[in-house]
């Protein structure tokens, strides 16, 4: 296969969509608003399927749709879409000056 790697955020859940596929998301943590932030200068994010809270090596690759509602302390609920199924390749904690995970797809 020659497909290119390529670093993304992370949001690992207990859920897998597929391509087209829409979902709402609660975003309350910190460091998931600092992600749909820049996610709203149209970067894209991959959601690693997670069990047990252990990540997995698939996942998928989402892009912000729509914020729905946004809360003056910063929490909000957004609809990203599907736009591809990934193989997460790495899986780093916390990115370099992120607070949320990322890595390798």
């Amino acid at each position: 296969m020659d497909q290119q790697t390529k670093i993304l955020p992370f949001f690992p859940l207990s859920v897998f969509l597929f391509p087209g596929e829409d979902m709402p998301l609660h975003i309350f943590e910190p460091r998931y608003r600092q992600l749909i932030n820049e996610a709203k200068l149209d970067i894209t994010f991959a959601i690693p399927f997670t069990i047990d809270r252990e990540i997995q090596e698939f996942g998928c690759e989402v892009k912000l749709k729509e914020i729905v509602a946004e809360k003056e302390d910063g929490n909000m609920v957004v609809v990203v879409e599907a736009i591809g199924i990934v193989e997460i390749s790495s899986y780093n904690k916390q990115l370099d000056g992120k607070l949320y995970a990322g890595g390798s797809i």
